[in-house]
């Protein structure tokens, strides 16, 4: 199954999501828990913009993280952080 289809039928909801063959519901499960492992390992131990926690994501700040620092890369906006030309 390709990314795009695995996306599409966990999006799914309702009487679509009822019609949904169960094996085709499984393999975009096992997608989707791969595609999250990925992201986990992918992450720098320390937050930058592209590792920001994904929407709806219970995130907790790395243990070597200061939750100012945290807070200051949220708030700004992409490539505009004091010192950045």
């Amino acid at each position: 199954m390709d990314i795009n289809k695995a996306i599409e039928i966990e999006q799914r909801t309702g009487e679509a999501f009822l019609q949904t063959d169960p094996e085709d519901i499984d393999e975009a499960d096992r997608l989707s828990i791969e595609a999250l492992k990925r992201v986990l390992k992918s992450r720098p131990p320390h937050p930058s913009l592209a590792f920001l926690p994904l929407p709806g994501e219970n995130s907790v700040l790395p243990h070597n993280t200061k939750a100012e620092e945290y807070r200051r890369l949220l708030e700004s906006p992409l490539g505009k952080e004091p010192g950045v030309k």
